[in-house]
């Protein structure tokens, strides 16, 4: 369950965030998007999914710290 609560991105960009505040400058935070039951809301869901891991990544890259692929949380 906590690679579940990983995959939109929103707690990794949170806690970058923490630890380094605004290294991850644009956070999409959105809840009722990503527990929506449409098929609409599962789109929205996706593209926060892609967005936040996207911009959590590069911000990681630029701190030069290890990285990793978004799929490894699919694992």
């Amino acid at each position: 369950q906590f690679c579940i609560a990983l995959r939109n991105g929103l707690i990794l960009c949170n806690v970058l965030n923490k630890v380094n505040p605004g290294a991850v400058v644009k956070v999409v935070d959105n809840p009722a998007l990503a527990a929506a039951a449409t098929v609409e809301g599962a789109a929205h869901s996706a593209i926060q999914y892609f967005e936040n891991m996207r911009n959590f990544l590069y911000a990681v890259r630029d701190m030069q710290l290890l990285t990793f692929e978004a799929s490894d949380l699919e694992k």
